[in-house]
């Protein structure tokens, strides 16, 4: 039960707007980033980033839109039909976003058997939410709720019963089965996901000697140390990519689940509840965006200190599609620095460049002991150079071949 006051329903009409659509061009980058990149629209994460951005994209709308239509109108169901094709889905796609961190972490899966996996991660939730859609639609259980939104909910309002159309039970029951347990599955699938992720990553650093094994809650939004190239720190930073991913996955609905729990317990709903609800549902798309561009804004800040932070989110080179699904790339640290979920955003390209200054001057010492060792400090120079830290996330030898098949196989056609 809420009872509000009309202030307070107009903040709640007009905040998740401002989110939405902060979401919406969130989102838009998104899309369009795989879109326009050949090679990310035959990955697995990307993909499944860009169903994520689609739905996240709708659902945005239908909250932008908002209490606009008129609630008698066909309009205000229109609305409410978009918001459950996308609304479960986006949930599901989260949970499958996390199961693909899981496969590529923990089970070393390479992309080929990622892919198999598609129809479950990908196909399952359009599936689902089109069903969720439909169902109410045609039982006439879409009317509108609270700011005049329409939504399923029982009609006429403060019905209860016999006296709803349909039957009050109807309305429980599709609000459990098609609403609240998908969105509570997606909760523990992401979360068992995310804790054998944790498990992996603090066993391997454990096994290695490593004193940046996770150290508890929130274990991702530690600063690392030092700068080690590792496969299990390589491993360590693409299970922070993943768990910020979760992280706003549980914010987007952890508020919203709070007031299905009040309304279930029949208490009263607080506006302060309803405030981040209201504020956190709409808004997924945005820290999205800012997650899914994080590896590459860290790579190019690497490789160019002195580049502007605009040019450093979108400058691409040939392995921007691997950044985020197979590869996660170190972050540069000045002396006595450390890294944070921004790596380099506040270094100064003075540093940078001192720090790659005393990469190149090792390289450049062991090349002076032995001409043999001379060639293998010049290749690993120029790996410094390009990948730094780049980790082979569950890749093999075979995938690698293949792709440098196709690629010159391509050169030829075009020659």
């Amino acid at each position: 039960m809420r009872h509000f006051t009309d202030q307070q329903l107009l903040t709640l009409d007009v905040l998740p707007r401002v989110t939405s659509a902060l979401s919406i061009l969130g989102s838009s980058f998104i899309i369009y980033q795989v879109l326009k990149n050949s090679k990310k629209r035959e990955m697995m994460y990307h993909r499944q980033m860009f169903t994520l951005s689609c739905t996240d994209f709708i659902y945005s709308v239908v909250w932008f839109v908002g209490s606009w239509p008129s609630p008698d109108s066909g309009w205000c169901k229109a609305n409410a039909f978009v918001g459950l094709v996308s609304g479960v889905p986006q949930a599901m796609f989260n949970a499958s976003l996390c199961l693909y961190y899981m496969f590529t972490i923990r089970y070393k899966w390479t992309e080929h058997r990622m892919c198999r996996l598609q129809p479950l991660l990908i196909g399952f939730p359009i599936v689902w939410g089109l069903a969720s859609a439909i169902i109410p639609l045609a039982a006439g259980m879409i009317n509108p709720a609270l700011n005049g939104i329409c939504w399923v909910t029982k009609h006429p309002r403060g019905c209860s019963g016999s006296e709803c159309i349909p039957d009050q039970s109807y309305y429980d029951l599709f609000t459990v089965v098609a609403l609240t347990i998908p969105l509570w599955g997606a909760y523990i699938v992401a979360l068992v996901s995310m804790f054998l992720v944790y498990v992996t990553v603090s066993k391997d650093a454990q096994n290695d000697g490593d004193d940046e094994s996770p150290p508890g809650f929130l274990w991702f939004a530690r600063r690392e140390a030092g700068q080690d190239d590792s496969r299990q720190t390589r491993s360590r930073r693409m299970a922070k990519q993943a768990f910020w991913y979760f992280l706003n996955f549980f914010m987007t609905y952890v508020f919203s689940t709070a007031e299905i729990i009040v309304e279930i317990s029949g208490g009263i709903v607080p506006f302060a509840l309803s405030f981040f609800s209201f504020m956190f549902l709409p808004w997924q798309g945005f820290w999205n965006a800012i997650i899914y561009i994080r590896p590459r804004y860290l790579r190019n800040r690497e490789k160019n200190p002195e580049m502007s932070c605009w040019e450093a989110i979108f400058a691409e080179d040939d392995y921007d599609h691997r950044l985020g699904a197979r590869a996660m790339r170190s972050t540069v640290r000045g002396p006595g620095r450390r890294s944070s979920f921004f790596g380099s955003f506040f270094i100064r390209g003075g540093e940078a460049s001192a720090i790659f200054s005393r990469k190149s001057t090792v390289v450049v010492k062991a090349a002076g002991s032995n001409p043999n060792d001379g060639q293998k400090a010049n290749y690993a120079g120029n790996e410094l150079d390009t990948d730094v830290g780049v980790a082979e996330m569950g890749s093999t030898k075979e995938e690698e071949k293949e792709e440098g098949v196709k690629q010159g196989g391509e050169e030829e056609e075009e020659a």
